[in-house]
This record gives C-alpha cells, structure tokens and sequence, in this order.
C-alpha cells in the first residue's frame, strides 16, 4: 500500500455491470467519458482501469437508478471462469481447502478493494473480506452484494451442491430486493451483522478436505504459476487517510481502535499511524473529527434520542458523550441540538400572510 501507487481493476467487472444496466433500458453510453475512457478502451480484452476510475464509473452508474440489485445480479451472473487464470486454478484444485488458500493469496487478481481472510475454525470455516479501499457507501453496497453472492455460488459450483451449514453476513442495510437471496437456494443471510464494513461467509470444516470433482493439479500448478506473474503487476491501497476516514464513518454501535484496523491488514497500529502521519494527521486526531462530524450529524435528526446516538458512536453512556461532545463543540448534545433547530427555522421561508 504505497501512496503512489494507483490500485487497478480489471475492467470486465464494469462492463458486465454496465451491460446488466443496459438490460434495465439504463443509458450507459456516456459512463466511460466518466473515467477518460471510451467504450472501446474499457471493452478491450485484458483492459485495467485505475481504482479511481472504478469507482468513479461504478459510482455514477450506481446513482444513475439502473436498479438497486446492480449487486446482486453481478453476483448472480459471474462463474468461476469469470475471473480469468486465477478461475481456471481454483477450477482445478484438488480440494475447497486449497481452493480457500489459493483464492486468499491471489484475491487482488479479481479486485484490489477487498482483502480475504481464509481461517479454519474448529468445526467451522470461515472467509472474511475486508475492504482496503476508501469508497462511497453505494459503491459499498453494490461490492459487498456481489462478493457475498458470487462466492457463495462459486462454492456451491465447486462442490456441485448446496454448501452445509452455509450461512452469509452483510455488513450493508437489508435492501429492498433482500427476498431475491432465496435464489441462493435457502442459505441463511443476515444483514447489518457487524459493526466494520464486510461480508463473512461461513460453511462446515467437513467440506474442505473432500477432492473436487475436476481437481487437476497439473492444471492447478501451470495456472498458479501465470498468477503468480500477474501479481507482480497489481498495485496497492493510494491513501491510508482515506481508507481509515471510510471504516470510521461506516462503523456501527462502535468506535474502531488503532489496533483494530491495523489487524485487518496485517500491520500494527503503530506502523498504521506512521503511515498517516505521512499524511498529515494521527489517527487520534482522524478519529475525533470523524466521531465529531457524524455526532453533529445525527443530531440533526430529531427522531433520534441523544442516548441512542451516543451508542450508535460507541460511547459507553450518554455521560461520556456529552463530555467528548461538549470538549469538541463548547456545548451539550441538547444544547447544539436546540440550537441547530433554531437555525433552521429562521432560514425557512416565512409564510405569506
């Protein structure tokens, strides 16, 4: 994760989001201008567009209406042949265990947004993917769906049945399509289930050692050995600052701890806050203004009671909110509350008598 470093992405991802749209009567024809690209440049066989140009157009199309299961169809639409030689070695592994480990080390071959975790627990397994890219929650949303649904299906193709005990988390909001999952043939999925943006995908230990049905590990090694090479041309995360402003503002009924995020990419949360440093702030300072715009915002809600907005920061009590808040703001919840109304009401447009 160098800071001049420009992620890329392979650019099919976009386009087969985009031809989803287009199905739904969405113009998409003046979405490549979006990233400086014409149609023909992003369709092009192998084309890769920076991170930024990624989201940039995935962004627009996510805004432009096309539908909100944009996500989820792309999950739905993508086999393990999808993802190129990185397909073609999971295809032919010997077991979902070597499948797992395999996927975790090349993952940045089918996105550079996510990290996957791959960990054995118990009677249970367990694949965690993270987001290492800072990202518009829409933009969020529509990765989180279509990693979630593509994987799960990616299993169930691998085995050539239903996992068993398979179950899915979203981090995301239930969406209104949320009854669609049932296309997934009956697995368990819970939204909002954790606190830090991310999707979990849990199955039973007793299916990672069973052979595949097209294991070939000669295929598998030949197809490894060309990711390997591709490896060495993906770049890393541009901005620490941006990427930990995004897990702030996205947690839930928490407040991450230095350690915490470091965690999720393997470094420790002195090496974190040295690289934002580098930036230009700490993560102390980062985590205060951040913890501060969003308590100003949700106070702007009235439907939400102060408590329920100090728990939603992941403050203990109401009391130490108040305290955090008055030391930012020189002034209590209420009090800025009350104070923001009345703003609000003098700059409303008076009624004609």
């Amino acid at each position: 994760m160098r800071k001049s470093a420009l992620p890329t992405v392979p650019a099919r991802y976009l386009v087969w989001a985009m031809q989803l749209a287009e199905a739904r009567a969405t113009d998409c024809s003046a979405l490549p201008a979006v990233g400086g690209l014409t149609r023909a440049q992003l369709e092009a066989p192998d084309a890769m567009v920076s991170q930024r140009q990624f989201d940039a157009m995935l962004h627009r199309l996510v805004l432009s209406g096309a539908h909100s299961e944009l996500g989820f169809e792309l999950g739905m639409q993508l086999n393990l042949s999808s993802h190129d030689l990185l397909g073609y070695a999971l295809l032919s592994s010997t077991t979902l265990d070597v499948c797992l480990r395999l996927t975790q080390r090349y993952y940045r071959l089918i996105t550079p947004s996510f990290r996957l975790q791959y960990q054995r627990l118990g009677e249970e397994a367990e694949l965690l993917f993270t987001p290492v890219q800072p990202m518009m929650p829409e933009t969020l949303y529509f990765h989180e769906e279509a990693i979630a649904v593509a994987t799960y299906r990616h299993l169930c193709s691998l085995l050539q049945r239903p996992l068993a005990r398979g179950r899915i988390f979203l981090s995301m909001p239930q969406p209104r399509h949320a009854a669609r999952y049932r296309e997934l043939g009956g697995v368990p999925v819970q939204f909002q289930a954790s606190a830090l943006p991310g999707v979990r995908i849990v199955l039973a230990a007793s299916e990672l050692d069973l052979r595949l049905p097209l294991a070939n590990e000669r295929a598998r090694a030949t197809a490894e050995h060309h990711c390997r090479q591709l490896m060495q041309h993906v770049k890393q995360q541009s901005s620490w600052k941006d990427w930990v402003a995004m897990m702030l503002n996205a947690a839930v009924d928490c407040q991450p701890k230095l350690d915490e995020l470091a965690g999720l990419l393997n470094i420790a949360g002195r090496t974190l806050d040295r690289y934002l440093r580098k930036e230009g702030t700490t993560f102390r300072v980062l985590a205060l203004e951040i913890r501060n715009r969003r308590a100003q915002a949700l106070l702007g809600d009235d439907s939400l009671p102060v408590s329920q907005i100090a728990y939603r920061l992941g403050y203990t009590d109401v009391a130490n909110f108040g305290h955090a808040f008055r030391a930012m703001n020189g002034c209590s919840p209420s009090d800025y509350r009350r104070a923001r109304a009345a703003l609000k009401e003098c700059a409303a447009p008076s009624s004609p008598s």
